[in-house]
């Protein structure tokens, strides 16, 4: 088996089974991590996963964080800390990879010898597909350009075409997503973007993008099976889901009139949503996620660098 340069970062909380499904998939793969390191924001067990990396000769590092330092992005800059690869591959604690999905991406860094590309992504089974009649589609109006595959918009990550190749993209899904370690001398996680810190993922990478290439590859698959325990809901969602759309485009987007009216537009989009679905839900979850998602027009996270206190 060879050992690559490569180190898996896993944020966790409160998902025993998912978490031992991803490492397993981990050490099933044809190249192996030189380490996976594990934030954990619960209270987890890790003594089987600790086996199963000794018995692979993966070394395993575990870190509990206590009460005050809860939060995706900060769980993330710890993970990034604790590494030894050149390669820092984050993956949420529920995906499963394709046994090459660690071959592939490392395939795409080594060909790139000139070291323009700073981040890669898997392509997620199922995920990067076109959606014509999906009400949500409608808006993302006026913000499609041509050029990348995946485009940022205030409603999230837009597929302009379908990924069959390897594309370069303007961001990357945080269940899984692939850095050089020198990316981060430059950047760091927003650790405004507090909690469940939604949409953290489309900030770090569409920074990087600004400056280096990112890509998918389509041969480095996995499913993300998007477990529903410890998953945020209600009011702190909704709260999210307007305030962190509202700050991604004050920070990262094209600033206008126009932009505005469109930003505009893509929040009702949010809330019209939560509407339709609402049938899928209990009716007090999707009050209350109504009235976080009005609270999110009048609120934004701290600016970078600084811990948030809206919850």
């Amino acid at each position: 088996m060879i050992m690559s340069k490569v180190s898996v970062v896993i944020c966790t909380h409160n998902r025993p089974e998912c978490l031992k499904k991803c490492v397993d998939s981990i050490l099933g793969q044809t190249i192996l991590p030189k380490d996976i390191v594990i934030i954990d924001d619960g209270c987890l067990d890790g003594s089987s996963i600790q086996a199963g990396c000794s018995a692979k000769n993966v070394k395993l590092k575990y870190y509990w964080k206590d009460r005050g330092l809860q939060g995706l992005t900060i769980s993330r800059n710890i993970g990034v800390r604790m590494t030894e690869g050149e390669i820092i591959v984050f993956l949420d604690d529920d995906v499963v990879l394709d046994p090459e999905y660690l071959s592939e991406i490392v395939h795409v860094f080594t060909d790139d010898v000139n070291s323009e590309i700073g981040g890669v992504g898997g392509y997620i089974i199922d995920a990067y597909t076109i959606k014509q009649h999906s009400i949500s589609r409608i808006f993302f109006t006026g913000w499609k350009r041509e050029g990348k595959c995946i485009q940022l918009t205030p409603m999230g990550a837009l597929v302009v075409r379908p990924i069959t190749e390897r594309s370069e993209v303007e961001s990357l899904s945080g269940c899984n997503m692939c850095y050089r370690r020198s990316v981060f001398t430059e950047y760091e996680f927003d650790e405004g973007l507090y909690n469940y810190a939604l949409g953290e993922d489309v900030d770090f990478s569409y920074r990087v993008g600004k400056k280096y290439k990112l890509i998918i590859e389509p041969k480095a698959k996995l499913r993300h099976e998007e477990s529903s325990t410890a998953r945020l809901k209600g009011y702190q969602l909704g709260k999210m889901q307007t305030a962190n759309r509202r700050y991604q485009y004050y920070k990262n987007l094209p600033q206008g009139l126009w932009p505005w009216f469109r930003l505009q537009w893509a929040l009702f989009g949010v809330v019209l949503i939560n509407i339709v679905n609402s049938g899928k839900r209990p009716w007090k979850e999707v009050l209350a996620c109504l009235a976080g998602n009005l609270a999110g027009l009048f609120f934004l996270p701290a600016r970078s660098g600084k811990r948030s206190s809206w919850f």
